[in-house]
């Protein structure tokens, strides 16, 4: 597989992802995991779970594990890929989302849509708890 085409794999697994954050990056990391091991095979489980760790005790956001990943799958531009990737669509969609839901702030609707997606980001949270925890 040439550089080019892992960095439009690259993009075609973290952008979709990035739309699925709810409840903030730790959400995603079991459909990470998933993807980068079980379906791509660009590590094993046990070089995630070390990208993890080292994502988590070095400073700053904790995306980094895209950065790390798309740095090992396809160098320099992978590890741009990766992280614009995961960053670009949700910039755009929370721009969108932010304009909708200050126009029509403590509608019904919005009061409801929060309250269903409370448990719904937590059972993601969860998920990738247990995927870490099978990986160890």
């Amino acid at each position: 597989m040439t550089a080019p085409s892992r960095c439009a794999a690259l993009f075609g697994v973290f952008a979709p992802l990035s739309i699925a954050t709810i409840g903030g990056g730790q959400a995603i990391i079991a459909d990470i995991q998933r993807q980068v091991v079980d379906v791509h095979h660009w590590m094993t489980a046990t070089q995630f779970v070390n990208d993890f760790a080292i994502a988590r005790m070095a400073p700053g956001p904790g995306s980094l594990l895209a950065t790390l990943i798309g740095w090992q799958v396809a160098g320099f531009w992978g590890a741009v890929v990766a992280t614009l990737a995961l960053f670009g669509p949700t910039a755009f969609l929370i721009y969108g989302i932010a304009h909708v839901w200050r126009r029509h702030q403590g509608a019904r609707w919005q009061v409801a849509l929060e309250a269903g997606l409370r448990p719904v980001a937590a059972g993601m949270i969860l998920a990738s708890v247990w995927v870490l925890l099978q990986a160890l």
